[in-house]
């Protein structure tokens, strides 16, 4: 059968279409190859979180390396935190005074004591908390706590970070600054101290004055801080001003070591080591 089909006027299609069309096609190899810039900088990001993830692996078999070494050398199971001392990074924890591998009942915390009640000379019992840039952190009990520096550790040269976690360190309060701020020492005797020393800088004219010495003259020094690898002295010699020097622990005497204190004079003798005249950095060891 045969179906008459009307004739039907097809709508007019202006050539812009037809060009934006073009258009379009056009920017799809142009919209791919802005695409490969961000593959590319993914592919670089998944290297560098891989490498980290590698960096991060070698640096955790180190620390356990070093645990393992220090526990070794202890004869016994040693925490993480007891390592603070071997130059082992440990995160902070919410109170370091105490160790979390210490059952709660064993756990000894010092009595409180409100900060106005607590005076100079004070003898008292305190747990190691924090370590700071030249000491450790002790609490005593009170709000605030206090701050043992290197050069109050113990009699003479502090050879080795002597304080473990969840032991009684028994303390005296060497001083109380205008801000509250408590000062602790390990270190028998009188609590008087030098005043501080304040460390000029080191002209040209200094390292001349001392560079005209011999290594076998002997220098008067005085001794104003106390690190666990040496002790810095000041010192002056003809023609130079009074300066600080570094006395390191391996070129002192046992007998130094066992009695040194802030204040003390000692007999040294200039080291003339490597380029230590464009260092500006002044070293000496006992005199003999």
């Amino acid at each position: 059968m045969q179906v008459d089909v009307p004739d039907v006027a097809l709508p007019h299609i202006p050539p812009e279409a037809g060009n934006m069309v073009t258009d379009f096609l056009d920017t799809i190899p142009k919209a791919k190859e802005k695409v490969k810039p961000i593959d590319t900088f993914l592919e670089t990001m998944s290297k560098q979180k891989a490498a980290q993830c590698r960096h991060e692996e070698v640096e955790r078999r180190k620390y356990a390396a070093k645990v393992k070494a220090f526990q070794g050398r202890l004869g016994k199971s040693a925490s993480a935190p007891e390592l603070a001392f071997t130059g082992v990074r440990t995160p902070p924890r919410p109170n370091p005074a105490v160790s979390l591998n210490v059952a709660d009942e064993d756990r000894w915390l010092p009595p409180k004591i409100a900060a106005e009640d607590v005076k100079v000379g004070m003898e008292l019992q305190g747990v190691r908390g924090r370590y700071g840039l030249n000491g450790v952190f002790i609490n005593i009990g009170a709000p605030r706590d206090g701050f043992l520096h290197t050069s109050e550790w113990r009699d003479g040269f502090p050879e080795e970070q002597p304080f473990v976690l969840n032991e009684r360190i028994p303390v005296r309060v060497l001083h109380i600054d205008d801000e509250g701020r408590i000062f602790l020492t390990c270190r028998t005797g009188p609590l008087e101290r030098p005043p501080m020393f304040k460390i000029p800088a080191i002209q040209d004219s200094d390292i001349e004055a001392f560079d005209a010495l011999s290594e076998s003259d002997s220098i008067e020094a005085e001794v104003v801080r106390i690190a666990l690898y040496g002790v810095f002295v000041k010192v002056q010699v003809p023609g130079s001003q009074m300066v600080q020097a570094l006395l390191h622990k391996n070129e002192m005497t046992q007998e130094l070591k066992e009695t040194v204190s802030l204040g003390m004079k000692v007999q040294v003798r200039l080291l003339k080591k490597d380029d230590w005249k464009q260092k500006k950095v002044i070293g000496v060891a006992c005199a003999e």
